[in-house]
């Protein structure tokens, strides 16, 4: 993943669990393993409109803060960190809107950071 100074967020690499915020993996190559790459930086369209002002990238997952402090979690989240509670057996969502991660107590987040899971 890659940050340009206007704000812009591209990604490229595996993108098996949506850790690069692309629309659509159906149609991308597939590695040794047969799991989805993108193996040149791509746009990523869904959050081209958000202000983003930081990026951090674990394993399988990804965050993306924007400039007014909100943040973004997408890809993997076997081990909750995305931190996005969903009941079992709900559907994962493809709003963006959704992977809004919830405010806490009102704060704008300013700084994040991941790690492996």
């Amino acid at each position: 993943m890659a940050l340009s100074k206007d704000g812009t967020v591209y990604a490229w690499g595996e993108a098996t669990f949506g850790q690069l915020g692309l629309e659509e993996i159906r149609d991308l190559p597939k590695n040794s393993d047969n799991k989805p790459y993108q193996p040149y930086p791509v746009k990523v369209t869904a959050l081209s409109n958000k202000k983003i002002t930081n990026i951090s990238c674990g394993e399988l997952h990804t965050l993306a803060l924007t400039e007014s402090g909100t943040l973004y979690s997408f890809g993997g989240n076997t081990c909750g960190q995305l931190g996005q509670f969903q009941k079992p057996g709900h559907k994962n969502s493809k709003s963006w809107d959704d992977l809004c991660f919830p405010n806490f107590d009102d704060r704008q987040m300013s700084f994040i950071s991941c790690s492996e899971s």
